[in-house]
């Protein structure tokens, strides 16, 4: 699946992130890519209110890790960007959140990609205006 979507606003990000919990499966993981400031958070704020949870999404970027519930279970939001190496997330129980989460989402964890069943890989670039995204999933 290949698939590419232009988003001119925050708003539009958001809402778009709002759809893809339907799409995916229980302890299915989404790699976010891009450069700073690219909407990944924002990206992950809509995929939190289209499980239901009311929580305030923030960027784990200093905590790692931050865990949302929603009524279909937790929402895990990964930051690896301060990790040498984002394999280095094994050691620290990513296979447990595979176990038990709804959705995983990590933010610069491009390099997992072939650690994983199926991930889906957004890919956010920044345009003049608004964002492209493109996904992937094998």
């Amino acid at each position: 699946m290949t698939e590419e979507h232009h988003l001119e606003t925050a708003e539009q990000l958001e809402a778009f992130g709002q759809t893809l919990p339907a799409r995916f499966g229980r302890g299915t993981v989404i790699l976010l890519v891009g450069e700073m400031g690219a909407g990944k958070t924002t990206l992950t704020r809509g995929i939190a209110r289209g499980l239901n949870s009311s929580a305030e999404v923030t960027s784990p970027t200093y905590n790692l890790v931050h865990e949302y519930p929603t009524p279909e279970g937790k929402l895990v939001h990964v930051d690896a960007y301060r990790l040498e190496r984002p394999q280095k997330l094994w050691r620290m129980g990513l296979d447990e959140f595979l176990d038990t989460a709804r959705l995983i989402v990590i933010e610069w964890g491009l390099e997992l990609r072939g650690d994983l069943e199926k991930p889906v890989v957004v890919f956010i670039s920044s345009l003049k205006k608004g964002r492209l995204l493109k996904l992937e999933q094998d």
